[in-house]
C-alpha cells in the first residue's frame, strides 16, 4: 500500500522572478524516466518508517497533521514546515483506505481536472469522481521543479503506483536532484512527514500537467538556508535543464514550494531567490490562519486552499445530485504581510480595503471580509485552489 494514495487534503503551493546565487560546483541527481528502474543510493528499510500522525479533529473521518507540519516555537526564519494533512475515513486505518471508492467523499485526478477544465475530453457536469466520462488532464509541456527538504527514497515507486491507480500518463522525464550534491538524510525526526509532502507534491503536479518534465529538488534539511539553495537549483532546472546554468538558458516553467516559515524581519533579503528568468514561483499559503514566508514574497504567487463540497443523495433546494460547490477552506492561510510591500497589481485591492476600513465602501449583503487588513503591505493569497 503506497502511503501517498491516502492523501486527500493539503494546502496549495507557490510565484515569480530572478537573480540566482551560485550553486555548488557539483550536483548529484538521478534520472527516472518511463523505462528507468534506478533506485536511490541510500538504503532505507520501508517497513521501519513510522508515520506517527497527530489527530486534529474528528467527524466523518480523522484529519491528521504530521510532525513536519507543526512548527515549533522560535522556528520563524530558521526552519520551514510542510503544508500537508491526511484524511482517513471513520472505520479505516491509514493503510486501508484507497480511492476510488463508492460515494462522492473524495476526489481523483480526473475529477479535479474536470473541476478546473483541464481535462482531455468533454466537460462532465458536477465532476463527481464516479461520474461516467471523466478524463484526466492532458496539458503540460515545460518543466515543473518541486522543492522539498530531506530525501524520499521511494518517490519513483510511489509516482508509478499513483499513475497506475488513476490511469495518469507517465511524465516525459522525472529527475531527483540533490541540492547539496549529496543525497539528503531521510526525515526521521518528523517520522517521514517531508516524504509525505514530497510524494503529494510530485504526484499532483504531475496529475495536473502530465506532459511536463518533473524535477524534485531535495534540500539537505528544512533549514531556510538549505531550502533557498534548493530553490536556486530548481530555478536553474527550469531555465537551462541543469542544476547549474553556465551560460544562461531560455527554458520556462514553474517552481513549487509547498512549505513555509513564520514571517521574520529579514525575509525580504531572500526575495531575490525567486527571480530566475523564465520561472514562475508558487508557494503554499499554509494550513492555519495568518501568513507565512515565502508565500508573502512579492516575487511569489501565494496559493490558498479551497474545499469542494458535493451534494448528498437527495437534491437540496432543487440542485441536481451531481452538482458541487467550491468554497474557502477554513484552515487556509491569509492576511497582510508585516514586512513585504504591496505587490504590483494589488492597487485595486488596496483601494477596496481603504474604503472598507474608513466606512465609505458600498457594502454587499452578508458578512464583510478584509476589514482591518493593511492597505500598504502585501496581501495573500493571490489565488486559491483545491
Amino acid at each position: 500500500m503506497k502511503r501517498t494514495t491516502l492523501v486527500m487534503v493539503a494546502a496549495a503551493v507557490i510565484m515569480l522572478c530572478a537573480f540566482a546565487t551560485p550553486a555548488p560546483a557539483q550536483m548529484v541527481w538521478y534520472s527516472l524516466d518511463k523505462a528507468s528502474t534506478a533506485a536511490p543510493a541510500q538504503s532505507v528499510a520501508r517497513t521501519t518508517v513510522r508515520q506517527d500522525l497527530v489527530p486534529i479533529n474528528t467527524g466523518a473521518g480523522r484529519v491528521y497533521s504530521p510532525a513536519s507540519s507543526i512548527p515549533p516555537s522560535g522556528s520563524a526564519g530558521v526552519t520551514a514546515h510542510t503544508d500537508v494533512e491526511v484524511f482517513v475515513p471513520d472505520g479505516f486505518q491509514p493503510d486501508q483506505a484507497s480511492p476510488p471508492m463508492n460515494g462522492y467523499g473524495y476526489n481523483t485526478p480526473a475529477s479535479i481536472a474536470c473541476r478546473y477544465r483541464v481535462m482531455s475530453g468533454t466537460h462532465v457536469a458536477g465532476c463527481n469522481p464516479n461520474a461516467a466520462g471523466l478524463t484526466n488532464a492532458s496539458g503540460g509541456s515545460q518543466t515543473i521543479a518541486i522543492v522539498d527538504a530531506y530525501d524520499d527514497p521511494w518517490i519513483s515507486d510511489d509516482l508509478n503506483t499513483f499513475d497506475s491507480q488513476f490511469d495518469v500518463t507517465a511524465p516525459p522525464s522525472f529527475q531527483v536532484a540533490y541540492a547539496s550534491g549529496t543525497e539528503p538524510a531521510f526525515d526521521t525526526k518528523d517520522d517521514g512527514g517531508w516524504e509525505l509532502e514530497e510524494s503529494l507534491d510530485v504526484e499532483w503536479a504531475h496529475a495536473m500537467a502530465p506532459g511536463a518534465n518533473l524535477v524534485l529538488v531535495e534540500a539537505a534539511s528544512n533549514n531556510i538556508s538549505d531550502l533557498m539553495a534548493a530553490v536556486t537549483v530548481a530555478g536553474n532546472f527550469v531555465m537551462c535543464s541543469a542544476a547549474t546554468c553556465l551560460s544562461g538558458g531560455s527554458g520556462v516553467g514553474e517552481v513549487i514550494m509547498s512549505w513555509g516559515t513564520g514571517e521574520y524581519s529579514g525575509e525580504t533579503s531572500y526575495d531575490s531567490y525567486f527571480t530566475t528568468s523564465g520561472a514562475v514561483y508558487f508557494a503554499a499559503a499554509g494550513d492555519a490562519p495568518g501568513v507565512s514566508y515565502p508565500c508573502t514574497s512579492i516575487n511569489v504567487v501565494c496559493v490558498g486552499g479551497t474545499t469542494l463540497s458535493k451534494y448528498p443523495g437527495s437534491a437540496p433546494n432543487g440542485n441536481a445530485l451531481n452538482n458541487s460547490q467550491e468554497g474557502v477552506w477554513n484552515l487556509t492561510g491569509g492576511g497582510s504581510s508585516l514586512y513585504e510591500p504591496l505587490a504590483n497589481g494589488q492597487s485595486v485591492l488596496a483601494n477596496t480595503l481603504s474604503a472598507l476600513n474608513n466606512g465609505t465602501a458600498t457594502l454587499p449583503t452578508g458578512p464583510v471580509e478584509g476589514v482591518g487588513l493593511s492597505t500598504t503591505n502585501r496581501a495573500v493569497p493571490d489565488v486559491s485552489a483545491n
